[in-house]
């Protein structure tokens, strides 16, 4: 049996099972950022109902409600559900189980191509799934810069009604 094939299929089945997981890791940080910013928002609309606002705040926490809504989006974004491929494990149990069960009757160029065939699947997969989670990371990135606006403005906003005079 051809060593570079085994080689190769076995480093695209790792990289494809990497690629899945972080499909899941991406959507857990966009989880937490989106509860991050329903408290942000939450504290956002809290201000409005103090009584004396400094002029130009409400403005400005309107504008930080914006940048939080855009934020809100863009996890929507990321964690709307997208079609990835996977190895399909019934396939490829049938396949080991025929492999093992006619393994006299097989010679090493017919092992060579199912291995080089299964190898090509997971190369073809890993690129399907690396797009979809470029994608993800992309919203997750842009959703990221905004709650960090969101906070830095909250926090100056929650700052200076802090000081301000009674």
């Amino acid at each position: 049996m051809n060593e570079h094939w085994r080689w190769l299929y076995e480093h695209a089945r790792e990289k494809d099972h990497a690629e899945a997981s972080l499909a899941d890791v991406l959507d857990v940080k966009a989880s937490i950022l989106l509860v991050v910013i329903t408290f942000l928002a939450q504290v956002a609309v809290s201000v409005f109902w103090l009584e004396s606002l400094p002029p130009n705040l409400p403005d400005l926490q309107l504008l930080n409600i914006g940048i939080l809504v855009l934020g809100g989006t863009l996890l929507i974004a990321e964690l709307w559900p997208r079609k990835y491929k996977f190895e399909d494990g019934d396939y490829l149990g049938e396949l080991l189980a025929y492999i093992k069960d006619n393994a006299d009757r097989l010679d090493s160029s017919t092992l060579d191509q199912i291995l080089e065939s299964n190898a090509s699947f997971a190369i073809e997969r890993i690129g399907v799934n690396f797009q979809l989670n470029s994608e993800k990371e992309r919203f997750l990135k842009y959703a990221f810069r905004c709650v960090l606006i969101g906070v830095a403005i909250q926090l100056c906003i929650l700052y200076v009604i802090a000081v301000q005079p009674k």
